[in-house]
């Protein structure tokens, strides 16, 4: 079984995020729209590319938890946030970010999940999915946010007891030496996440 971590910024699959309830802020949006305008103005590209490629935005929209569902309805409402790029021109983020969270809202359902343990779980890519057939990937979400943070001091022993559960569970389950179980996230780039696995 092969590891593999990355790091550096990459769309944060829907399990990954990090939000203390289960629906997320309008400044949660404002902040990613901030970022595709950025990306858009220094790679002159099409803001709406931006948020595709550089944002969270698509994939908050299109995955439900387990798979990517790419229905009229989720693409009607993601088509009518993107064409609010006029606000955009203007600098009116505050407009996009209402309509983007409005939008979101309509879609939002309580996340789907298979394989939990904890702040932890994994899910095992279908052969179509354009992965390696049986391809492990591993999700992080805050799940334990009273009295601090899921990666506060008091709680890093936690972590690490579910993150061995799950490890547990998936070589009982993938016995395969050569099955890739992929961890690349964002949260790589934070030192206490990194330090909850074992370095060997």
């Amino acid at each position: 079984m092969h590891m593999n971590g990355e790091r550096g910024p990459r769309m944060a699959s829907r399990s990954e995020k990090l939000s203390e309830e289960p629906r997320l802020s309008q400044d949660f949006f404002k902040v990613e729209l901030e970022f595709a305008t950025a990306a858009a103005k220094i790679k002159q590209i099409p803001f709406t590319q931006a948020i595709g490629s550089y944002t969270n935005i698509a994939n908050i929209f299109f995955h439900d938890g387990q798979q990517y569902t790419f229905d009229q309805r989720r693409g009607a409402l993601y088509t009518a946030f993107a064409d609010a790029e006029k606000y955009v021109q203007v600098g009116d983020l505050d407009s996009v970010a209402r309509i983007v969270h409005q939008t979101y809202n309509k879609l939002w359902t309580p996340e789907k999940r298979t394989h939990a343990f904890g702040c932890f779980s994994y899910d095992v890519r279908p052969d179509d999915s354009g992965y390696k057939p049986g391809e492990i990937f591993i999700h992080f979400a805050n799940r334990d946010h009273v009295n601090g943070g899921p990666l506060s001091h008091g709680k890093i022993e936690k972590r690490r007891q579910e993150l061995g559960n799950m490890f547990t569970e998936i070589k009982t389950l993938y016995p395969d030496e050569n099955r890739i179980v992929n961890g690349n996230s964002w949260l790589y780039n934070l030192e206490r996440y990194v330090k909850l696995f074992p370095h060997d």
